[in-house]
């Protein structure tokens, strides 16, 4: 469990690919603080929990990539037939 700033206790979310925490660095009027983000849904790849945008952009979408080519595949094929 960590502290946000506000006080409130949370805990932080991870990747369900790498184990990163669900957050990243920010800053406002020469502040620096933490902002959590609330990560990209990992799905097909994984039903459950959340992944950060490195394993989205290198794991989840090059997967989504390769599952419509194969869709648009089979329905070129069954085209064919009509």
């Amino acid at each position: 469990m960590s502290k946000i700033p506000n006080g409130q206790a949370t805990e932080l979310k991870t990747c369900v690919f790498c184990g990163r925490f669900l957050c990243s660095l920010a800053s406002r009027n020469g502040k620096h603080y933490i902002r959590l983000d609330e990560g990209n849904n990992p799905s097909p790849v994984k039903e459950q929990g959340r992944c950060c945008d490195k394993c989205n952009l290198e794991v989840v979408i090059p997967h989504r990539i390769r599952l419509l080519n194969r869709l648009s595949k089979v329905e070129r094929s069954g085209d064919e037939g009509v």
